[in-house]
């Protein structure tokens, strides 16, 4: 929209926005009939950019924040879901919301404030502000250039810039502008029990200006939201308080309820804020987190309430995708255990007396087979180590090559080679323990195929032995004896 077009007349009256917070005080802005939207890059057509009132600060203006509307010679104003909010004398517009608007009420967009302004005539170009009947004398200006022609001008500044208006308190500058233009009773009271920013709190809510002195109290984000996916452990947020008025913001902040040992807030709880704050807290999740925990954080001020919930939940940990149960793979040794401590005492004895019967048929195979000459006896080391290495040089190099490379298929070859070389021997020696012709357990003559039993009794107690190493867990109904 362009700004230097004339103001509309809307029913024998037309309207404008008058700026009293951002960097061209006083500007005005006419509202044309219909529909305006409100923002720092708002439709061209129909449009108003107030990209060139934002000021550095913690609030900005959305691309497109609000809508003002002149129709039937009334002005309406909505939000249009802007982060910061749309607020009409320090109330906040709802999502969706329309404000019927007033002569005087005060729109606040992000870090910008406008005043609406009624006029009995159409104003060409920039609309000259409205300045309040107690208005001084004469202007005032700062060391830095600032003009404030106005009280209402004094409250804008100490929210635009409130060092500099501080520093001419400091310095006494205030003090003799009020002597000169002959409002004594205006002399800021420069007490030594207070702080330069107290005094110039107290000197803002005498001036007889128009705006509302109060601050406002705004804090971002309202809720506070923590999901834990690890096992205790602390967490850290902050909450921005800041404040959207024009004098100091005392405030202090409380977690609800008390008993809360989960909840902390680090730092001072009674803080004053003259632009914005930040409220460090922390979370300690606990090792036991189940059902969510709930908590508030209450800061109460001189502006206002406002209520934080805080809440600390479980967080959905992504499953690990599983290692293929391919033999020998490392998905397969790790669950070895666990399904050896899901087996009844009934499956351990006839597991470990098969496998044990499948080690002793091995070994006459083996002695009766070429190998079987190596040693004197047929099932010696020689003749068993020989075919253990060979078989584990089969089965290891077989893993590796399901890898996909030589240097795997190489590596486990080798290791599957020297496992059996390690096995043979203790298999070896419970052979001559038990079988002919020791004859310790048989007689000198007996067979060796008669050993095969006793391999699998021996087995059996074995299985029943592992029950020490993991509990079994009988199924319902089954009885062992």
């Amino acid at each position: 929209m362009n700004q230097s077009q004339t103001s509309p007349i809307v029913n024998g009256s037309s309207w404008a926005l008058i700026a009293t917070k951002g960097r061209e005080l006083g500007r005005g802005y006419p509202i044309p009939a219909g529909e305006t939207i409100l923002g720092s890059a708002p439709p061209r057509e129909s449009g108003l950019d107030l990209a060139g009132q934002e000021q550095s600060g913690t609030r900005s203006l959305a691309a497109r924040h609000a809508a003002i509307e002149a129709q039937g010679g009334m002005l309406r104003l909505r939000d249009l879901e802007s982060p910061g909010g749309t607020f009409v004398n320090r109330q906040r517009l709802l999502s969706g919301q329309v404000k019927l608007l007033q002569n005087g009420d005060v729109i606040q967009l992000g870090g910008i404030a406008l005043r609406v302004a009624e006029h009995a005539s159409a104003v060409p170009g920039p609309v000259a502000p409205v300045v309040s009947k107690a208005a001084p004398a004469s202007p005032f200006l700062t060391a830095k250039g600032a003009r404030c022609a106005s009280w209402d001008d004094f409250l804008v500044l100490a929210a635009r810039d409130w060092r500099d208006l501080r520093d001419e308190l400091a310095t006494g500058r205030i003090s003799a502008y009020l002597q000169r233009i002959g409002r004594l009773d205006l002399v800021p009271v420069m007490g030594a029990d207070r702080t330069l920013d107290e005094r110039l709190d107290l000197w803002l809510g005498r001036l007889p200006a128009t705006l509302s002195a109060a601050p406002e109290l705004d804090v971002h984000p309202s809720t506070v939201k923590v999901s834990a996916t690890g096992i205790g452990g602390m967490v850290a947020r902050t909450l921005k308080v800041t404040n959207v008025g024009y004098r100091m913001l005392r405030s202090t902040a409380r977690i609800e309820p008390t008993s809360c040992g989960w909840l902390r807030i680090k730092g001072d709880r009674a803080f004053t804020t003259v632009d914005h704050s930040e409220l460090e807290l922390e979370l300690e999740i606990p090792d036991d987190l189940g059902s969510p925990l709930e908590a508030a954080i209450v800061i109460e001020s001189n502006g206002g309430t406002r209520r934080i919930v805080a809440r600390l939940e479980r967080g959905q940990v992504a499953a690990e995708p599983e290692l293929a149960g391919r033999e020998g793979s490392p998905g397969w040794v790790e669950g070895l255990v666990p399904r050896l401590a899901a087996l009844s005492n009934r499956r351990r004895v006839i597991l470990g007396a098969g496998l044990a019967v499948a080690l002793r048929i091995m070994l006459l195979l083996i002695a009766w087979s070429p190998l079987g000459g190596l040693s004197p006896q047929g099932s010696g080391l020689a003749s068993v180590a020989t075919a253990l290495a060979g078989l584990g040089i089969l089965v290891g190099a077989g893993l590796g090559r399901a890898r996909g490379t030589n240097q795997d298929t190489l590596a486990m070859g080798f290791t599957g080679g020297a496992a059996g070389l390690i096995i043979a021997a203790p298999l070896v020696a419970l052979v001559q323990t038990l079988d002919p012709p020791s004859g310790l357990v048989l007689g000198r003559d007996a067979p060796a195929i008669l050993a095969v039993p006793v391999w699998g009794v021996l087995g059996a107690f074995m299985g029943l032995l592992s029950g020490l190493i993991t509990s079994a867990r009988p199924p319902e109904n089954e009885v062992f004896p």
